[in-house]
């Protein structure tokens, strides 16, 4: 038997690599479709006995080990597609066929098919990791790519740099430019993006999902900022490989194959709940066509977010999901949003896995799968491939402090007030770091139960709370100024400022800590920089409850 996994490579630069928001949606439903629903379709197109139904899912009475199926697939999940052939004859006639499709589907698109060759009296799962190190090897040894430029006479796409082959022509988004190949494959599956995005989180209907950046709600000449969010699931690989290690003897093939469709499965519907629970507390959120401050009087500074309504006259949502690859999500926002919905979503994650693993197993879990995220807020018209390449960093930045506090969900975020330059370790460096020491307590973990409860999303919200509804700093953007040039100063700087204002002290960010509320500094960090970075740019869409978090204390 022949075993393969289908992945792709670079996907980053080819979804993300234009600020056109009907471009990287089409990108992404390209890459989905590549390692999902095209193999099926050439399964179909080669007249392969398999086991795929018509709702493009396995069926699980159908066994390839008892001879009657030619190709059987075992799941298709997270960006990947894992498929048993009976020889090695239909395997090549298979990636040949699903090769020949995505050039002519996808120009641009990059596949890489791991492969193991193995009998059933073997271990199957050994086969798959011998798969996915086949497919790792080949994604990190490509050679260098150096596509065809223009030759005589060409006009260049204004999204890739390459010859346009043709001006663009696909309704419902912007008209007439000059395009690629690569480029106008993309934008002719906008509708079919929407309507598996709407499958996947459906809408209530007087709503639709923006095509558009400038239609995520900002108000021109006031905020125009967006907010690229990425959220990658911690553990998921170990939990693949744990599985199996549990059904690694090959009388266990048939067990480890159910096991992990059903985990794979698992794990594409607890992010599809959660999204769709982010998704209800940003509906509730919605008040007269606006999203604003809960407490708008006391909070004059934060301006609304101003709904579009599109040519249906249905409002247009200031939020976007991109990629939704089982645990892997992306989604755009307005920019005064984006942190608040990345937060409720790493909630709903811990929340909707902890019931997942509860079914898995037929009891309560003590532990259960978190989520890390990266959110880069930018201006809406800064390269969306770098946005994106900061928030994935982000979320780096965010699993690297879970590793060290050993469980929880964890939020990293950048607020670029002007561009983005350079690595983010190079950016903390230059913007974050002065004479007394850190001025961010980022990353921080999304509960108020850890060691260091100082670097917990509640303690900081509490002071942006403070700071945009509180009497004393309500409408004072003088007086927040100062405040944050005394904190780069250091912990005297910040006493001198509490004179000066006649203040005895700063908002509480910890019970005890007296330290942060007179000097404004704990040791070598600092409290409240970045309550003061996000204080006019912050909208709440969670109720107090969620935003606390609660006790518990997930782990993988």
């Amino acid at each position: 038997m022949h075993l393969i996994v289908v992945d792709t490579s670079q996907i980053q630069s080819y979804i993300f690599g234009s600020n056109r928001l009907p471009e990287n949606i089409g990108a992404s439903h390209l890459v989905a479709q590549a390692t999902c629903e095209w193999g099926f379709q050439v399964l179909d197109e080669l007249r392969l006995n398999h086991n795929v139904s018509g709702r493009l899912s396995p069926d699980t009475g159908k066994r390839i080990e008892e001879g009657e199926l030619d190709a059987e697939v075992l799941y298709s999940g997270g960006g990947n597609l894992a498929v048993v052939f009976r020889d090695t004859a239909q395997t090549q006639s298979f990636i040949r066929s699903l090769s020949l499709k995505a050039l002519q589907m996808a120009p641009g698109l990059r596949l890489i098919i791991g492969q193991a060759t193995f009998e059933w009296s073997e271990s199957l799962a050994e086969a798959l990791e011998r798969a996915f190190n086949d497919a790792f090897v080949q994604k990190h040894s490509q050679p260098l790519f150096g596509p065809l430029l223009g030759l005589g006479i060409t006009m260049m796409c204004r999204s890739t740099g390459l010859p346009a082959v043709g001006l663009t022509d696909s309704a419902g988004v912007e008209e007439g430019y000059p395009a690629a190949a690569e480029i106008h494959a993309k934008l002719k599956v906008i509708a079919e993006a929407d309507d598996r995005l709407r499958h996947f989180l459906p809408l209530p209907e007087d709503y639709e999902y923006p095509k558009d950046l400038d239609d995520l709600g900002r108000s021109r000449g006031e905020s125009s900022y967006i907010a690229v969010v990425h959220a990658d699931g911690d553990g998921t690989a170990q939990y693949m490989r744990s599985i199996g290690k549990r059904y690694g003897s090959a009388q266990q093939n048939r067990a480890y194959i159910e096991a992990l469709r059903e985990f794979s499965a698992g794990i594409t519907a607890t992010a599809q709940t959660a999204l769709q629970k982010t998704l209800e507390k940003l509906i509730v959120a919605i008040k007269g066509e606006k999203i604003q401050h809960p407490s708008p009087d006391a909070a004059p500074s934060i301006v609304p977010i101003k709904l579009k309504r599109s040519k249906r006259g249905k409002l247009l949502l200031a939020f976007r999901p991109i990629v939704f690859a089982g645990d892997d999500i992306t989604f755009v926002s307005d920019g005064r949003i984006g942190l608040s919905l990345a937060i409720e979503y790493l909630h709903q994650f811990e929340a909707s896995s902890k019931i997942f693993l509860g079914k898995l197993s037929g009891q309560e879990p003590t532990k259960y799968l978190t989520s890390s995220a990266g959110v880069a807020i930018v201006k809406s018209h800064y390269p969306f491939a770098r946005s994106y390449h900061l928030s994935e960093a982000l979320s780096r930045s965010a699993k690297e402090y879970r590793r060290k506090m050993g469980s929880g969900s964890f939020i990293d975020w950048h607020f670029a007030s002007t561009g983005i330059v350079g690595e983010l370790a190079e950016i903390r460096e230059t913007e974050y770091q002065v004479g007394a020491g850190s001025l961010t307590l980022r990353p921080v973990g999304v509960e108020g139960n850890l060691e260091e409860e100082v670097r917990a999303w509640p303690a900081i919200h509490r002071v942006i709370e403070d700071f945009q509804t509180s009497e004393v700093w309500t409408g004072r953007r003088n007086k927040l100024k100062a405040l944050r040039s005394a904190l780069r100063e250091g912990p005297e700087a910040v006493e001198r400022f509490l004179t000066l204002y006649d203040l005895e002290r700063l908002p509480e960010l910890r019970p005890g800590y007296h330290d942060f509320q007179k000097r404004g500094w704990h040791g070598r960090l600092c409290g409240y920089f970045d309550a003061i970075e996000l204080a006019d740019h912050f909208i709440p869409c969670s109720s107090k409850e969620n935003m606390a978090g609660t006790a518990a204390s997930p782990q993988d």
